[in-house]
């Protein structure tokens, strides 16, 4: 199951993400096609995202682009972290050294008392370079299992291993990207993130090398139920990429109301897709229950994703719909770009 994507389309990365520590936290951009925002930052803990109660699973993967910058192989450092109990347990490790190598740790990375599982070889990384780096983990006191890939292939595959550091849980519920040493001053970065489970019968292993797209709305569709705040386009009050509160919106306090908008179009039409993940930034306004969902409009096939409960603050809340719903199949670049997406109001 395909759990959670992030390109890093927006400023407003602390609305995704929860800063553990990491210091000048920023999006970056970039000439390169590839990566044309990303995230930076400098420090140990970087950022963490919990996963919803149904992804939870005792196997996790988490791939995405990462590289060192200005001296980043200078200081031993992690990539990503994969732990549980409302993150307060880090359980396993991916991380680099100075000679190039990555090594995978029970725990944290070094000065954080990690204990080393195993490494690869020597020279695989260097400083100011881009990878694409994934880690899958099996969370077992004994027979746990680690798998690392460097650019699609694989650099290092362990068994037997104890991935589990402590804690209650024996599911992953809690993933972080991470950073250098504590006091490690050069940055890291970041792009393209995806996560997924061993869940459901698709996306359930290492995706390969892949890239995130962000589409913002660009039209209306019907329905269009919802209240604006201004205005006579719906589109255009939920079309930032970076969220801007109660500045302009649409907003509903009726049951089933439902607006549909359109987005724009992916220009790369020759990859495979694995999955389309609606993000909307959403909040209560008054006392009582309140919640809403996604879901997303499919040459007139719909799939909606769960309820999910609004609070007084505003929450970014993220759901993938792995299958185009016109026919249960992959998506194609022609189906994502005729796709509308919809709000629902649920209570």
């Amino acid at each position: 199951m395909l759990c959670y994507i992030d390109g890093f389309g927006g400023e407003d990365y602390d609305l995704r993400w929860t800063p553990n520590g990491a210091t000048a936290l920023s999006i970056l951009s970039s000439d390169s096609p590839i990566h044309g925002n990303y995230l930076r930052f400098q420090g140990n803990l970087g950022a963490s995202r919990r996963l919803t109660a149904t992804q939870e699973d005792d196997l996790l993967i988490i791939g995405g682009h990462f590289r060192t910058w200005s001296g980043g192989l200078g200081a031993d450092g992690g990539i990503f972290t994969l732990g549980s109990d409302a993150g307060t347990t880090m359980h396993t490790t991916l991380g680099w050294n100075t000679d190039g190598r990555l090594q995978v740790f029970r725990g944290t990375h070094l000065s954080g008392g990690g204990t080393s599982l195993g490494s690869s070889a020597v020279g695989l990384i260097s400083d100011q370079t881009w990878y694409h780096v994934a880690f899958k983990v099996l969370l077992h006191d004994s027979a746990g299992t680690i798998d690392v890939e460097l650019d699609g292939v694989n650099v290092l595959t362990l068994t037997g291993q104890d991935t589990k550091n402590g804690g209650t849980k024996t599911v992953f519920d809690t993933f972080w990207v991470r950073g250098c040493q504590t006091g490690g001053s050069a940055a890291i970065h970041f792009d393209d993130i995806y996560v997924a489970n061993a869940l459901g019968t698709v996306n359930n292993d290492f995706l390969g090398i892949c890239r995130v797209d962000h589409l913002l709305p660009n039209a209306d569709s019907t329905p269009e139920e919802w209240d604006r705040s201004t205005g006579t386009d719906s589109f255009a009050l939920i079309d930032e990429a970076d969220p801007n509160g109660d500045t302009d919106y649409i907003s509903s306090d009726v049951l089933n109301e439902v607006t549909q908008v359109g987005f724009g179009n992916l220009t790369d039409l020759d990859h495979e897709i694995y999955g389309v993940q609606l993000s909307s930034y959403a909040r209560k306004d008054d006392s009582g229950l309140a919640s809403y969902r996604h879901a997303i409009s499919s040459d007139g096939n719909v799939d909606v994703g769960p309820d999910r409960a609004l609070t007084e603050a505003y929450v970014v809340y993220a759901d993938v719909f792995e299958l185009d719903p016109d026919g249960d199949i992959a998506w194609t670049a022609a189906q994502v770009n005729a796709a509308e997406a919809r709000v629902e109001v649920r209570a």
